[in-house]
């Protein structure tokens, strides 16, 4: 066995392997170095950090609200769909009742003129047996006491019947009126229903809320 010549101060083990004294100092003076560099570093890094954690946040607080907004912009214009669809519906109901109206008073005009025909002729079948009572001659000439009062029975009944007649006409027109009034109304409430869109109503608010987020992270 042969003797080792030269000097070797000590061996020791570090990291796993097996240095000299000289490398040993070496390293601790490596590490020593890396050491300094890192705690220089450290307070920026931290600084990074924070910073980006900063804007992390405001960006979900950014997200969050465009996603609110939009959510409650959908909704208010949903909910005006809604009632616009149900003014629509309402104004076609009330449509069809003044249509209905109409058709009932033109039943009661039937059953009106009717009743004024029957009593001008029952007034009218009543003057000879009253002028007979009465000792008149019953003679239907036109010149006659009896042939005027026929005469003037049968005015006036032809009077009334035009009156009534009249009257029922100007109730049937308003009822028509009234119900073609409703129909337009449904018609203009349909179209506004149309015209509400939820998605479009919540469209700028997520494209504002996106162009935010986008300036917040590029800061």
């Amino acid at each position: 066995m042969c003797p080792v010549t030269g000097t070797v101060a000590s061996v020791g083990l570090l990291g796993g392997g097996l240095f000299t004294a000289g490398g040993a100092a070496g390293a601790i003076t490596t590490l020593s170095a890396a050491s300094t560099a890192a705690l220089a570093v450290g307070p920026t890094a931290a600084a990074f950090s924070f910073g980006g954690l900063f804007k992390a946040v405001s960006a979900i607080g950014s997200i969050t609200s465009a996603i609110g907004g939009a959510s409650s912009a959908a909704g208010q214009s949903q909910f005006l769909a809604q009632q616009a669809a149900f003014n629509a519906a309402q104004a076609r109901n009330n449509a069809l009742i003044s249509q209905q109206n109409a058709t009932a008073i033109e039943d009661q005009k039937r059953i009106a003129l009717a009743k004024v025909q029957d009593r001008t002729g029952a007034t009218l079948s009543g003057v000879n047996p009253a002028a007979a009572a009465n000792n008149v001659l019953a003679d239907d000439d036109a010149d006659s006491t009896v042939g005027r009062k026929k005469i003037d029975i049968a005015g006036a009944g032809a009077l009334d019947l035009a009156t009534t007649s009249n009257n029922f006409d100007q109730e049937i027109r308003r009822a028509r009126i009234t119900g073609g009034n409703f129909q337009a109304q449904a018609g203009l409430f349909d179209t506004q229903a149309a015209s509400i869109n939820p998605t479009l109503s919540a469209l700028p608010i997520l494209l504002s809320g996106a162009s935010r987020t986008a300036g917040i992270l590029a800061a």
